[in-house]
């Protein structure tokens, strides 16, 4: 980018406009993708005909790391609206996911640079909700770090337009859900 946009989002929007592969993958800029998450990802994409798949995540508090957002259910069982409401119910809306690019571009769906925080929750909920397969990987994706230095990060700082910010949020995931 010409300069820092402020989110991830521009920057993220601007990778799609420019992919060119079958399926894309966001990760924030503090984690850390584990060396097979891709290869694991894109051959369960590819096998299961998936438009979207995720995984769970390690989460490292800068003390200890341990195992978040694992889906213990048989997930290939589930109904699609099943398996959107899991998803919702059991894993953060973190950006980690492997997504079919076309998804992407015949819905129009980007990230909204609108928002400081909760993009990645419209976001996921958008994907979701035009997903026809949806798939949940038993890896672990990512590693989450929740700490990397001693200043809170944008997520963890709160002021009158990140409570706005979550207020938007969850209301648009419940329309975009509604569907």
């Amino acid at each position: 980018m010409p300069k820092n946009s402020g989110s991830p989002s521009e920057p993220r929007n601007t990778g799609i406009s420019k992919a060119k592969g079958e399926y894309v993958f966001f990760l924030d800029c503090d984690d850390e993708i584990f060396s097979d998450t891709l290869l694991k990802h894109f051959h369960e994409a590819n096998n299961k005909n998936a438009d979207i798949t995720r995984g769970y995540l390690i989460a490292d508090d800068g003390n200890n790391r341990y195992e978040a957002n694992r889906i213990n259910v048989d997930f290939d069982s589930l109904s699609r609206k099943d398996r959107i409401e899991i998803i919702i119910q059991k894993q953060s809306t973190t950006p980690p996911a492997l997504i079919r690019r076309n998804i992407l571009y015949k819905n129009n769906i980007k990230w909204d640079s609108s928002l400081r925080m909760g993009e990645d929750t419209i976001f996921l909920c958008e994907v979701l909700s035009m997903a026809k397969n949806i798939v949940y990987v038993d890896h672990p994706t990512y590693i989450y770090n929740k700490k990397i230095n001693e200043e809170a990060s944008s997520t963890q700082s709160y002021g009158s337009r990140e409570l706005k910010n979550h207020l938007t949020v969850w209301q648009t995931a419940q329309e975009k859900l509604a569907k």
